[in-house]
Order: C-alpha cells, then sequence, then structure tokens
C-alpha cells in the first residue's frame, strides 16, 4: 500500500481541530484533557442571587440547631447517653454464652460468662437500697479495680 503525503504549508496560521489532542511541551506544559479544549472555570458563588439566600438561611437554621443540641446536652451527660448499659452487657454475655469487655472510666475489663451469670443473679437479691445504688454505680461508672473488687467480695458472699 503506498502512503500519500499531503504538504503542509508551515505558513498556514489556522489550526484544524483533530480527533485526539496532540501533545505539546513547547510551551512548557503537557495537556491531558481528553476533549483537548480548554476546562471550563467554575463560577464564583454571588451572595447576590435568590437561590445562595434560601441556601444561607438553611445553613445558619442548621447551624443554629446544632448550637441548641450542645448547651442543652452537657459532655458528661452526652457520654452517658451513648455509652451501652454495663447491666445489658452482662445480660448479653448470659445470653450469647461467651465473653465481653465491660466499659469503665479508666480502661476494658473482659467478663466470662461465669461471673457474668453471678453477678445478674447476687444484684437482684440485695436488700439494701444503698448498698444496690453503690453497687449499681460501681458497675456502670466505676472504675476498674472497684470493679474487681466487687467481683471479689460477691464470689466470696456466694461460697
Amino acid at each position: 500500500m503506498i502512503a500519500k503525503w499531503k504538504q503542509i504549508e508551515t505558513y498556514l496560521k489556522k489550526l484544524k481541530k483533530e480527533d485526539a489532542p496532540t501533545v505539546s511541551i513547547a510551551k512548557g506544559g503537557v495537556d491531558f484533557n481528553p476533549t483537548g479544549l480548554s476546562k471550563k472555570k467554575k463560577k464564583e458563588l454571588d451572595g447576590r442571587t435568590t437561590a445562595y439566600k434560601l441556601h444561607r438561611r438553611k445553613l445558619e437554621a442548621q447551624r443554629e440547631k446544632r448550637k441548641k443540641l450542645k448547651s442543652t446536652i452537657c459532655g458528661s451527660f452526652r457520654e452517658e447517653f451513648i455509652q451501652e448499659d454495663n447491666i445489658d452487657t452482662l445480660t448479653k454475655i448470659k445470653d450469647k454464652k461467651g465473653a465481653m469487655n465491660l466499659k469503665f472510666t479508666d480502661g476494658q475489663v473482659k467478663v466470662d460468662l461465669q461471673t457474668a451469670n453471678m453477678i445478674l443473679q447476687y444484684f437482684p437479691k440485695i436488700k439494701n437500697q444503698n448498698t444496690a445504688r453503690k453497687m449499681f454505680q460501681i458497675i456502670n461508672k466505676g472504675k476498674k479495680s472497684q470493679f474487681i473488687r466487687l467481683v471479689d467480695v460477691m464470689w466470696k458472699g456466694i461460697k
């Protein structure tokens, strides 16, 4: 097959649009834009338009809502609200017949099935309300050392 060559005049100043863009480093940069056309500039937001004014009102309403939520719920209450109750975790351990971690203020303690079952059986049998309240606070909001001491006392009370 014989190739036909066309001679292109170098003085032609008109550029032909091609299907694929050419890679040229003559100007210092390489254009890898697949369309060969220049990229469109993003429009700047105009604060005078009604669409932007509506958008700004929504943003301000959401900001006020977050401020109200922050002011009504203090940090410690929010943690208690989100945190799962350790008594519920003990019942999950009993139901699933496994071991899980209990979360305390200074870390976590892994509790097995036998210990969880003992705590759940021993806890309702306490007749003194002050003692029951103290045990509930230690289980839910206490430290690891307090919980371990409580479990030791419970084991001694059962035996």
